[in-house]
């Protein structure tokens, strides 16, 4: 097809065309990915199959556990701050509190943060228990730290209550003789 050049103006100036360009198209030939085409698959599959297990009703067994779990915990805040009111800061309710949020933080799996509504009771249950009777008792830090090294699935519920008490030496090197000696990655 001839088609004439009008020429390109800039301005008040205009440019006449220099003559026929050749252009030179080159293609190559398309070619399936296959490993890309299998990994789509897959993931397709693995989205389907999580997204069943996220909307999924949680067992009974975790609904039994977390509604108990809620009562016993809160029911023992409770003692503990009628407690506090006396005056009583390291009361038998105050160990028995301890108590449970280590109990509590052994024994939550992952399987129990794969729900999101028993992953709200868990942070919410450790928050709490943790805000109110951790932090606030000298010694703890060695002890949560143990229980981040050994339930790292916890941390983002408990690592804003890991405060190691500075004016402690033994503590300090105790928690970063801890550190040091895990391994690589972790």
């Amino acid at each position: 097809v001839k088609k004439p050049c009008p020429g390109t103006k800039c301005g008040k100036e205009k440019f006449d065309c220099s003559g026929a360009a050749q252009i030179v198209l080159n293609y190559t030939e398309a070619k399936k990915q296959e490993a890309v085409k299998v990994k789509l698959e897959t993931n397709r599959k693995d989205w389907d199959s999580s997204e069943t297990r996220l909307l999924a009703a949680p067992a009974i067994q975790f609904v039994t556990a977390a509604s108990v779990l809620n009562y016993v915990s809160h029911r023992i805040l409770m003692m503990y701050e009628k407690d506090l009111g006396k005056g009583n800061v390291f009361s038998q309710n105050h160990s028995l509190a301890l108590a449970v949020f280590y109990q509590i933080a052994n024994v939550v799996t992952e399987d129990w943060l794969i729900c999101p509504s028993l992953r709200h009771f868990v942070s919410d249950c450790l928050e709490t228990l943790a805000s109110v009777v951790v932090s606030g008792t000298p010694g703890q830090a060695p002890k949560l730290l143990d229980i981040l090294i050994q339930c790292p699935h916890l941390s983002p519920f408990l690592s804003a209550h890991f405060s190691p008490n500075i004016n402690n030496n033994l503590e300090i090197v105790e928690i970063y003789r801890n550190i040091c000696s895990m391994p690589d990655g972790d």
